[in-house]
């Protein structure tokens, strides 16, 4: 616990053994969302995305409620995100075991500020590819969002030795979504796009990355369609 009285604490309640990547957002109203992957251990089938809501001016969050639930699948990386319709978007992966490279994308959407939910489908059909970080709106308008990619040699198991990042494109508002490749992007991973400074002369987007091999954090700058990006460099 803090000494400093000024800080104030909130524990986030849950019914789950492990809880990981803890995802918070603001709500529509002033509430704070947070969003997180639990169940026993990382990997197995009963791990799924679980939600729970601080209410504006509150310190006691609410029940969490278990928002996917794929007896055949470990749910992880949620990520929430507000669209430009004011809509809330829920993204996570759902993988077989600890096999990455079977990861779905799936998505659920919500018009009432994360108390009911649209059904979740897929995002999109191909498989082995990761999210943690929001979408961003694009200067054309179309939704970009950053993925990884975990990839594998035919005949071995998935060691994240090959993963590379990736954008997502939409242009029909998350109703279908494209790929972008960033070239040179072995082992970067975890994609985060921010607006670079209005005039810059490097780009009118930044991404950061983690590194598979634990070296540096890599940067890479993009044009205003956040769809053509330059190579990574440490």
């Amino acid at each position: 616990r803090p000494s400093d009285p000024a800080v104030q604490v909130a524990d986030l309640p849950t019914p789950c053994v492990q809880n990981h990547a803890a995802y918070l957002w603001p709500l529509p109203g002033g509430d704070l969302g947070c969003a997180w992957f639990g169940g026993t251990q990382e990997g197995l089938a009963d791990i799924s995305i679980w939600f729970a809501r601080l209410p504006k001016g509150s310190r006691q969050w609410t029940r969490p409620v278990q928002l996917s639930d794929d007896a055949a699948r470990s749910e992880q990386n949620p990520v929430l995100w507000t669209a430009p319709d004011g809509a809330l978007w829920l993204f996570h992966t759902a993988q077989t075991s600890g096999h990455q490279d079977t990861a779905r994308v799936r998505c659920r959407r919500s018009t009432d500020g994360g108390i009911t939910w649209s059904p979740p489908r897929d995002a999109w059909a191909e498989t082995g590819r990761f999210v943690r970080q929001p979408p961003v709106v694009a200067a054309d308008g179309a939704w970009v969002l950053p993925v990884f990619r975990c990839r594998t040699t035919p005949g071995l198991r998935w060691s994240g030795d090959d993963d590379d990042s990736a954008v997502m494109v939409s242009t029909d508002a998350g109703a279908s979504w494209t790929e972008q490749v960033v070239p040179d992007s072995l082992g970067c991973v975890h994609m985060n796009l921010v607006p670079a400074t209005p005039g810059s002369a490097e780009g009118a987007w930044l991404a950061f990355y983690r590194s598979r091999w634990a070296d540096h954090v890599w940067r890479s700058t993009g044009a205003a369609d956040a769809r053509t990006w330059q190579p990574p460099r440490p």
